[in-house]
């Protein structure tokens, strides 16, 4: 079974987080940030990115942009984390 890769943004102010949406691409996601400086950790108000890997067969009919439907289908929550990005 083939996985792909996705990515999903949010924005936190005061660590209450907002989520931006699902992306394809890492720079995709990268272009939507409220916050663009890479650093190892963050705290209080920063961006995320959250890289992700879930079976090719849970996207059946889903498009990644449709952030309800990856949030109502738990698409996102049922992959694996790769990755957490964060930026400052």
């Amino acid at each position: 079974m083939k996985n792909v890769k996705g990515y999903r943004a949010d924005d936190y102010y005061n660590n209450m987080g907002n989520i931006i949406g699902f992306y394809e691409s890492k720079e995709e996601a990268e272009r939507e940030l409220e916050f663009s400086e890479p650093t190892n950790v963050a705290d209080g108000s920063f961006s995320e990115i959250t890289e992700f890997e879930i079976p090719e067969s849970k996207l059946e009919g889903v498009d990644f942009s449709d952030t309800q439907r990856m949030l109502e289908e738990d698409i996102c929550g049922s992959g694996e984390i790769i990755n957490d990005y964060y930026y400052i």
